[in-house]
């Protein structure tokens, strides 16, 4: 057969291919059916491979295209599986599976669950096990896929994760030895991120804009259509004036954090988030985003003013925005209607002064929780997050 092997060159594989009497092609950049016709590829390997096959290609060679992906899905889909499955502590293995169009989703050939003593190893010896474990995986199940006599599939369960290269920016300071980190340093160090808004969050912000326990401390008071959500997510990620970032806890996003009026001029800006559910709050989440939005706004940006307001009703958040040192500045009466009633809007605000003069008490409040240790891991890294992406502040 002629193979097309996509991704960066593996003589291992190349190698072992040709051996079994097949002509092969490697190719690192995107491709199209016109490549496929000219070079007339009869099966496609993928592995390591930096671009998304999409469809016509997918359709033309259906059933054709394999992945050899090192993590055991559905866990770890995407960049880095390696890295994720020690910061968020899932299982870790290799895969081998079908592709179709989304991001590692298609059916399994084969997979194997790795253990590993991670107070003996490091991220470099991992990867290297697991490049071994999925090659041989191939070349155990190769003879079988190629000589079409039924090559056996199954769907992925549901859940598991997916990252973004992006994504392992924020956990930088923890790599400060590279690959060669011991994976004891950063297992589970993953529990409490923030990242940016990506185009496959907007099904999840709509159902926590909707749902009871967000919507009733929002200024609008109906139910969100898709339409009237698809228009204010593609305003969201143009607004220059707004930033947004998904607050991921336990390896779930569990809510959306974001500064808007960002005032260059005037050095000041709003904040404000809402966590999807009642049953993640009691962890510190806000806290620990409360914490690092101040540290980003005051000591990165060095801007002199952050402000938030808040629904007169919720006390809750009031009490929260005081306990970090914000102070009313005013109240703006009967300024929306929730539920058939006008309700006030409190204003807060706090200066980098109050600040500064209030910071070593809350960062000692926060250690006492717990929440502080995780801040203290990751302040570096969210602020180069906050910092990375066109927030033009």
């Amino acid at each position: 057969m002629n193979l097309l092997i996509l991704g960066p060159p593996n003589v291992t594989l190349r190698e072992y291919l040709l051996r079994d009497g097949h002509a092969v092609t490697e190719m690192e950049d995107p491709i199209d059916t016109e490549f496929i016709k000219t070079n007339k590829i009869d099966f496609m390997i993928s592995y390591g491979y930096r671009h998304i096959i999409r469809h016509p290609v997918l359709d033309f060679m259906k059933d054709k295209i394999v992945n050899l992906h090192i993590s055991h899905l559905p866990w770890n889909r995407g960049a880095d599986p390696n890295l994720w499955s020690f910061l968020e502590d899932t299982p870790k293995g290799v895969t081998l599976h079908f592709v179709d169009e989304g991001i590692d989703t298609g059916d399994i050939i084969y997979q194997q669950e790795l253990k590993f003593d991670s107070d003996k190893e490091t991220l470099a010896s991992t990867y290297k096990k697991l490049n071994a474990e999925i090659i041989a995986l191939f070349q155990d199940t190769w003879p079988l896929i190629s000589g079409g006599g039924g090559t056996p599939r199954r769907q992925q369960p549901p859940g598991g994760t997916i990252h973004r290269v992006s994504d392992k920016r924020y956990f930088k300071r923890l790599l400060a030895r590279g690959w060669d980190t011991p994976v004891s340093e950063i297992l589970g160090k993953g529990s409490f991120y923030l990242r940016d808004v990506r185009a496959d969050d907007k099904e999840a912000i709509h159902q926590w804009r909707n749902s009871p326990d967000v919507a009733r401390y929002m200024y609008t008071d109906h139910h969100i259509t898709e339409e009237e959500h698809e228009r204010w997510f593609q305003a969201a990620l143009r607004d220059t004036g707004r930033k947004y970032w998904i607050i991921m806890c336990d390896r779930e996003a569990i809510g959306l954090v974001n500064l808007y009026d960002i005032d260059e001029k005037n050095r000041r800006c709003f904040w404000a988030l809402y966590i999807s559910s009642e049953n993640v709050r009691s962890k510190g989440v806000g806290g620990f985003v409360e914490y690092q939005v101040m540290n980003y706004v005051f000591d990165d940006l060095e801007y002199n003013k952050l402000c938030c307001e808040a629904l007169s009703n919720n006390t809750r958040a009031i009490n929260f925005y005081k306990s970090f040192g914000f102070r009313e500045e005013g109240i703006c009466r009967q300024h929306i209607m929730k539920s058939g009633e006008y309700v006030d809007i409190v204003a807060l605000a706090i200066l980098k002064s109050e600040w500064d003069e209030k910071k070593a008490g809350i960062e000692k409040r926060l250690k006492m929780k717990g929440v502080i240790r995780v801040c203290g891991e990751l302040t570096h890294e969210i602020k180069c997050t906050m910092r990375n992406k066109n927030c033009r502040v």
